[in-house]
Formats: C-alpha cells, sequence, structure tokens
C-alpha cells in the first residue's frame, strides 16, 4: 500500500511539470502577431483499448502537449412537427471535455497518457482536439481569439499559466460559436399566412434557416420557426422575425408576420433553448446561433446572428489592467433599406446567444467579462406598408468561477444580460411580438477537469483453467484479471469444431487427437483478450490412468469379497472378474 502512495503522488508532480517542461520557452512570454494560440483538429476515431486518438490532421501536436478533447454537438431532439419540435431528449454526450497530455504520436494517432474519464460520440458528437499552451508567466499584449467554429472544429480560447497573467488586451471570442441561420431572399411574392408548421426542407420558400445549435438536422427540417436546442428559429412567411439563439438564457421570440396576413397562426420564429449546465454534469456548450428572417423581396437578406465561442483558462494570479474578457453573442444582420423606396420590408434576423468563460485563478484584480446575447435585426418598414417581423435577442451566457462566491461588489463587472429585440423603427419603434433573450446563468466552484489516472488496459489477461474429468471429457474454467470492469463476452473454440459463449462449460470429445482450446475475454468497452491451451485427448486403454485397487473380506462370509477402487479417471469403473461377470458404474462392488 505505501509503494502505491507514493507511486501515485510522484505521478501528479509528474502530470503536472510535463506541459510545463515542454512548454518552458514561453515563461514570461508575450503573444504579439498570432492573435490565435491554440491548434485544432477534428477526432476521427478513439480507440479506448489503446487510448489513441485519431485526428484528421495530428503534425502541429507533438509528445508532452497538453491538450483538450471537448464534443461540441450530438444531443437528440423531438423532430415531430409540432410545440415540441426541437426540445432536447438525450444530451448524450454533447459538452464533455477534459484535459489530457499527449504520451506518443504516430502520424495523426495520437497516444494520450492519462485515462479519459468521459465518455465521446464519434464521429457524430463533433469532437475536436485542442493543443493547449502552458505558459510560466503570460502577458496578453494583442487581442487573443480563436478559429471561429466551422462545423467541425474551433470556437475555444484556452490556455494554463502556471503564475501570473497579465492582460494588456481583451480575450474576445464573441461571435466565434455556432453559425447563425443565413438569410436567404426568395423573392416569392405570394402569401402562405398561417401555416401551422415548424419545419421546412433547406429549399422551402415559406420560410428562414434556423440557427446552428448542439443538435444536427436533417436536411428537410433546417428552415422554419422551431428552435433545434440552442439554435434560433427562424421566421416563415410572411415576414416573420427569427428567433434569438439559446446558451445559459432562452432567446427571445422573432416578430409576428405582416401585419395584413389574414391567417392567425403564430409564425414567429422561436427562441433557442436554455441549456442544462450545472457543476454535476459540468458540460459547457458555445453559445446559439440566431435564425434568419423571412425576406421575399427587395433583394434583402437578414441572417442571424453567430453565438459565443468558450474561454477557459487556470493561472495562480490574473491582473487584467481593465481589459475585458468577452464572449457575446453577434447582433443579427441589420436593416439595409431598399435603394429606390428607402425601406426594408422584410422579416429580420435574431440575435446569436451569448457563449461561456471559465476562470479558475487563486488571486486578481477587478476583472471584465462580458457574455451577452446579440441584438436582434431592426426594420424601419414604410409606414403605410404596416408592421413587419423584427428578430428576437439572443440569450446571454454562461459564467462558471472557481471560488465559492463571486467577488464583493466592485472588485468585478459581469455583463450577462439577453439582447434586446429588434424594432420597427419607422412605427415608433413597435416590437410586433419581438422578445428580448433572458439573462445567462452564474456558476460557482469550477474546477478544471484534468485526467491524472494513468492509462493501463482494462484486461490485464484472461487464462483457461482446465480439468480432466474423464479420457474425453474436461472441465473449462476462466481466469480473468481486470482492473475496473468485468469481461462481458466471452467466446470458446474447443478445437473440434464446437464453440460455447458461457463463461464456464463442461465438454465432451467425441474422438482422440490434439486440440487447441481458444478463448475471447470482451469487456463492455469493446476491449479484448485472449489465450489458447493444447489440450490431448486419449482412449482410456491406451492412456495410464493411475488406477489401482484393494479389498476386504469378512472372514464370517469368506465367499463375499468388497473391492475399493482408487486413482484418477475412475468416474465410471467396469470390473472384469475371472469367473468371466461384470460389474459397471460401481466403484467399491460386492463379489
Amino acid at each position: 500500500m505505501c509503494f502505491r502512495v507514493i507511486f501515485f503522488i510522484v505521478f501528479l508532480f509528474f502530470s503536472t511539470r510535463i506541459s510545463a517542461n515542454t512548454f518552458s520557452k514561453n515563461n514570461s512570454s508575450s503573444v504579439t502577431n498570432n492573435p490565435v494560440i491554440n491548434e485544432y483538429s477534428p477526432v476521427v476515431s478513439l480507440e479506448k483499448c489503446k487510448n489513441i486518438i485519431t485526428v484528421e490532421d495530428g503534425s502541429k501536436f507533438k509528445v508532452g502537449d497538453t491538450v483538450l478533447i471537448i464534443q461540441m454537438k450530438g444531443a437528440e431532439i423531438n423532430l415531430t412537427n409540432s410545440a415540441s419540435f426541437g426540445f432536447i431528449t438525450d444530451y448524450k454526450n454533447c459538452g464533455n471535455y477534459e484535459f489530457n497530455y499527449v504520451k506518443s504520436k504516430s502520424g495523426n494517432s495520437i497516444e494520450l497518457k492519462n485515462k479519459l474519464q468521459k465518455q465521446y460520440d464519434i464521429p457524430t458528437g463533433k469532437v475536436q482536439l485542442i493543443r493547449v499552451p502552458y505558459y510560466i508567466n503570460f502577458s496578453v499584449t494583442t487581442e487573443l481569439t480563436c478559429l471561429p467554429w466551422d462545423g467541425k472544429k474551433g470556437g475555444v480560447l484556452v490556455f494554463l499559466v502556471r503564475d501570473t497573467l497579465k492582460l494588456n488586451a481583451n480575450l474576445n471570442v464573441s461571435n466565434k460559436g455556432f453559425t447563425g441561420g443565413k438569410g436567404i431572399n426568395t423573392f416569392n411574392m405570394n402569401l402562405h399566412c398561417g401555416e401551422l408548421q415548424y419545419f421546412y426542407p433547406r429549399t422551402s420558400n415559406l420560410a428562414a434557416l434556423k440557427g446552428e445549435g448542439i443538435s444536427e438536422l436533417p436536411e428537410d427540417k433546417v428552415s422554419g420557426r422551431g428552435s433545434p436546442a440552442n439554435g434560433g428559429g427562424g421566421g416563415q412567411d410572411h415576414n416573420s422575425g427569427g428567433g434569438g439563439g439559446g446558451n445559459g438564457g432562452i432567446g427571445g421570440k422573432g416578430g409576428f408576420q405582416y401585419q395584413y396576413c389574414t391567417g392567425s397562426v403564430d409564425n414567429r420564429g422561436e427562441g433557442g433553448k436554455a441549456l442544462l449546465i450545472n457543476n454535476a454534469t459540468g458540460k459547457i456548450f458555445l453559445g446559439g446561433g440566431g435564425g434568419a428572417g423571412h425576406c421575399n423581396n427587395e433583394g434583402f437578406n437578414s441572417s442571424g446572428g453567430n453565438g459565443g465561442g468558450i474561454i477557459l483558462f487556470k493561472a495562480k494570479h490574473l491582473t487584467s489592467n481593465n481589459f475585458s474578457i468577452n464572449a457575446n453573442g453577434q447582433d443579427a444582420a441589420q436593416c439595409t433599406p431598399n435603394s429606390v423606396s428607402g425601406y426594408c420590408h422584410e422579416g429580420m434576423g435574431g440575435g446569436g446567444a451569448g457563449g461561456t468563460v471559465l476562470i479558475d485563478v487563486d488571486t486578481h484584480d477587478k476583472w471584465n467579462v462580458n457574455i451577452k446575447g446579440g441584438v436582434g435585426g431592426n426594420m424601419n418598414s414604410d409606414v403605410d406598408f404596416g408592421k413587419l417581423g423584427p428578430g428576437g435577442g439572443g440569450g446571454g451566457g454562461a459564467f462558471w468561477f472557481n471560488k465559492p462566491a463571486l467577488p464583493s461588489v466592485g472588485n468585478y463587472t459581469l455583463d450577462l444580460q439577453g439582447g434586446n429585440s429588434g424594432v420597427n423603427s419607422n412605427l415608433g419603434n413597435n416590437k410586433w411580438g419581438a422578445e428580448n433573450g433572458n439573462t445567462g446563468v452564474v456558476l460557482l466552484n469550477y474546477t478544471v477537469p484534468f485526467d491524472i489516472l494513468p492509462f493501463s488496459p482494462n484486461i490485464d489477461s484472461i487464462r483457461i483453467a482446465s480439468t480432466k474429468v474423464s479420457c474425453f471429457q474436461y472441465n473449462f474454467n476462466t481466469l480473468d484479471f481486470t482492473n475496473t470492469s468485468p469481461i462481458t463476452t466471452y467466446y470458446w473454440d474447443f478445437g473440434d469444431g464446437n464453440t460455447s459463449s458461457n463463461q464456464n462449460n463442461s465438454h465432451i470429445y467425441s474422438a482422440e487427437g490434439d486440440y487447441t482450446v481458444k478463448l475471447i475475454g470482451i469487456d463492455a468497452n469493446g476491449c479484448k483478450d485472449s489465450t489458447s491451451k493444447l489440450i490431448s485427448i486419449r482412449n482410456c486403454s491406451s492412456c495410464n490412468l493411475n488406477f489401482d485397487f484393494y479389498y476386504d473380506y469378512d472372514p464370517c462370509s469368506p465367499l463375499s469379497v468388497k473391492f475399493h477402487g482408487t486413482g484418477t479417471d475412475i468416474s465410471n469403473p467396469k470390473w472384469i472378474f475371472d469367473d468371466g461377470s461384470t460389474i459397471t458404474g460401481n466403484l467399491s462392488p460386492v463379489k
């Protein structure tokens, strides 16, 4: 026990130092000409049995690197044509993330040093591997950002600082999250007011595109008012506004359809849903994109705003120097008046939701964090033409702090407000049903999830224990040696064409010969181990059974003798006496 404790302490120290040794060149460094300090690559596969991740491009990763693995999407949602459309039925492993280290690399295959603690859906969950810089001291002199989320990678700014982080410029991942619905002008002048529909195919001219969220949509459901998880719904015919994206807070609904539509159905784009963000699940998400507004004339397209990205850093001390940490949602595209009439007559897009900021520091001066929702699109419709739908505001994001409480008043600023909706500016700033996004969420007691236990295969070994019952019969049992979880599936091949899936077996061979018995064991992760053993089957007349017997008799009855058989392989003995008689199956017959 003493050895195990000492080993664990030594390993923790090594795990902490490996990145420091690798990146010691960054001591007291400043980033001057590169605003993106991370490297990103989509994850293609994960071999759990070997702790090996295969990425699309492993060229930027090297042995000793600290890395972050994170799943961006993959949630399952309700896809029915009803008010329940877009509600999350199963998050799956969306939002899971953890830090690890590169132990070895071969091409695009990266072996991780420590055991992963969480599960990932690859490739459906859009999992990416991110190289995480480690600094002794870090002075930020150029605004740092991240690659924008492109559907496979990006959207995250993450780094670690052993001692002091000084901000002499902003950290800013605003607009880098899930994308807003792209505005498309259908040039369809016919009114289809009042259709009770929550989705349409991409090619439909009756609805605008939804904003992106943590779920993937089939092509026949990417347009229309229903909001897919935290993505905003698109406006529907005629000229409804798109809904704002969601994250910590719900996105606001877009504005109503054209004022003079005769239908009574509410065609506003729905706001993106608020996501389940808490200490129990530990999941983090990009801000949802706003839905596009429905446009059908004058050549103007109103796209939804992008959501905010993710910022995560750890340092001993933070000196912010009044610079800001920003992960705001993007404002939706605003009205561009027609060059002839000077007005917009279109539905407007929804604002993107704020992203996520996670801070783990021991001490700090005053810090400023902004994770606001984007503003919905405004319009300036002709007074005589009537009101149309402005865009909904994006929901506020999520802020996670490592302390049990926020700093005292005056030692920080934190803005998680939802974005304002758009308005009909030429009609008294009338919102026409458009709604503001809701405020985001604050969580405390944040801990950076480092993997610290060294990886070792779950199955150490599997072995065969065999016991000879008779010349042609053997009992075969398994001897399993596993670390954490048991073997769940067994496959036996007895070498004579017979197989079994039982853990333990009794098998009778039909003929003499040498047989190779094979055993495969599989655990819950699909990891395998195998072994084999040679069994020799010989007829009892030609094999050494080590058989003997003795007898006793009663002097009072000298014609009655009791025999006793001893030795191996005597489960079915046959006695042959000099008088030609035989007795079978009795180990102690009386003659």
